[in-house]
């Protein structure tokens, strides 16, 4: 009998190199949920899904990923505070990430809803 455990991250990785961005995410994600991520696997998991969105054609295959996921957004939310940020890129066409800065302009703090 052969027992294998297979990392998460580890395949992530692989599937990160190899391009195949849809399974360097699931992967990924998979990792996160054992809370095993490092600074660098986070990259690779934003990066992967940023890359999806130059590939419209993968659109249907993450749709159908994140809807087995049975997560759905909460009808309504309360905020206390909002926030203003200014963001910055050399290059907002292609690897904006590299060169991404932000600044903080500003926050506001919300007076609670009127019942």
């Amino acid at each position: 009998m052969l027992i294998a455990t297979v990392d998460p991250r580890t395949q992530g990785r692989e599937s990160y190199r190899r391009l195949a961005w849809r399974d360097a995410y699931e992967q990924m994600r998979a990792a996160d949920r054992q809370g095993r991520l490092e600074p660098d696997d986070l990259d690779r998991m934003a990066r992967s899904a940023y890359q999806m969105l130059l590939r419209p054609d993968l659109l249907p295959e993450v749709t159908e990923f994140v809807e087995r996921l049975g997560w759905r957004p909460p009808a309504s939310f309360t905020a206390e505070t909002v926030s203003l940020f200014r963001f910055h890129s050399q290059d907002w066409k292609g690897h904006w990430w590299t060169t991404l800065t932000w600044e903080h302009v500003r926050s506001w703090t919300l007076e609670p809803a009127a019942d």
